[in-house]
């Protein structure tokens, strides 16, 4: 809550693809790939390409193709919401964008446009 404001409730509708999410660690296993754990400590994905190895922070990339034999997955993740009069509003972003913003701060940037 920002002092001024209506209350703000900020929900997720998917969940964030990272090589540090167990179920993520699981399907890329599944896969016939590997996590690790990278430097500083983050877990990353193994990928051997023919343009070197790789240590890849997310499970799933769209395009990502040519890491599919590192077992990670360019499949979509889809999710279907019901939206009424009760939603102000909707904010679709990436996983780049949440990595980075703080959740309240979102809903109030939003809210104020």
């Amino acid at each position: 809550r920002v002092d001024g404001e209506p209350s703000t409730f900020v929900a997720f509708a998917t969940r964030d693809h990272a090589a540090s999410d167990p179920a993520e660690v699981q399907r890329v296993d599944a896969a016939g790939g590997r996590v690790r754990c990278g430097s500083g400590g983050e877990m990353r994905v193994a990928v051997n390409t023919p343009a070197g190895k790789w240590q890849v922070a997310v499970a799933r990339a769209l395009g990502g193709s040519e890491w599919r034999g590192g077992g990670i997955s360019d499949a979509a993740d889809v999710t279907t919401l019901r939206l009424d009069e009760s939603h102000t509003f909707l904010v679709l972003a990436s996983d780049g964008v949440w990595g980075v913003l703080d959740q309240l701060a979102e809903g109030s940037a939003a809210r104020s446009r």
